[in-house]
C-alpha cells in the first residue's frame, strides 16, 4: 500500500506584500519545460486593480512582485529609486572614495597611515553630497591633500593640490629602530661600518654599505687605516 505524506502549504492569503493584499488561491499553473504545478495567487493592488501572480514572485527578495503594473510604471517614472547624483565617474568621486577607503576599510593597504593613526572623516563628508558642494570642481591634475597631516579630513583642513605639493607636505619619515639594534649602533657604529667596508673591498673591490654619498654612487673610496 502506499504511502502518503501530509505536506504544510503555504497559505498566503490576507497578507500584504507592498501594495498588494493578497486574497485568494488560484487553480496552479504549469511552469517549465517539465511543466511543473505552481501555485498562483490573486492579489489587489491600492489602485483597487486584480494581480495575478505566483509565489515565488511574492517572496522573492531581489525583484519582488509588489503592485500592479499601472502603480509600477508610475514609481519607474517618479525617478525617486534612479541614479542619486549620477557622478560615479567623477574625479571628485573617485577621491571621495578613496579617502573613505583608507580611513575606514582596515583592509586598505594605506590604512595604517591613515585610519590606523587616527585620522578620521568629519560626519558632513561621509556623504559624498556634502564633500562635492564643499570641494567641487577638482582642478585637473590634482589630488586630496590635507594642510596639517596630523588632523582628519574637514572643509577647513583639505584642498586641491598638485603632486610637487603634495611631496612637500608629507610627513617627514620615521625609522622605529629595536632596542638591541639602537644600541649597536649608537656604540659600534663606526667599528661596525670600517669592518664591514673592508671586507667588501677586500672580495669585491669596491664598497656599497657606507651612507651618504658614497651609497648613491654605489661606490666609494677604501677607508683609511688607522
Amino acid at each position: 500500500m502506499r504511502r502518503t505524506v501530509a505536506v504544510n502549504r503555504l497559505n498566503l492569503a490576507g497578507q500584504r506584500f507592498g501594495k498588494l493584499l493578497v486574497v485568494a488561491e488560484l487553480k496552479p499553473k504549469l511552469i517549465g519545460t517539465r511543466r511543473e504545478p505552481m501555485t498562483r495567487w490573486l492579489c489587489v493592488c491600492d489602485c483597487m486593480k486584480q494581480v495575478k501572480t505566483l509565489t515565488c514572485n511574492l517572496r522573492n527578495k531581489r525583484k519582488p512582485t509588489r503592485s500592479c503594473r499601472v502603480c509600477a510604471r508610475k514609481v519607474a517614472n517618479s525617478g525617486w529609486f534612479q541614479k542619486k547624483h549620477g557622478l560615479s565617474r567623477a574625479p571628485e568621486y573617485r577621491s571621495w572614495a578613496s579617502m573613505i577607503y583608507r580611513c575606514g576599510n582596515p583592509k586598505h593597504e594605506h590604512y595604517a597611515d591613515y585610519g590606523g593613526r587616527g585620522i578620521k572623516v568629519c560626519e558632513r563628508w561621509i556623504f559624498f553630497k556634502n564633500f562635492y558642494e564643499d570641494m567641487a570642481p577638482r582642478p585637473q591634475g590634482m589630488s586630496l591633500d590635507r594642510k596639517n597631516n596630523d588632523l582628519g579630513y574637514f572643509p577647513g583642513n583639505c584642498a586641491w593640490a598638485t603632486p610637487e605639493q603634495q611631496a612637500n607636505n608629507k610627513r617627514p619619515p620615521t625609522r622605529e629602530l629595536l632596542e638591541d639594534e639602537e644600541e649597536f649602533y649608537g656604540h659600534e657604529k663606526s667599528t661596525y661600518f670600517r669592518i664591514t667596508a673592508w671586507l667588501q673591498f677586500e672580495r669585491y673591490g669596491f664598497l656599497s654599505l657606507t651612507r651618504g654619498k658614497g651609497r648613491r654612487e654605489g661606490r666609494c673610496q677604501a677607508p683609511q687605516a688607522r
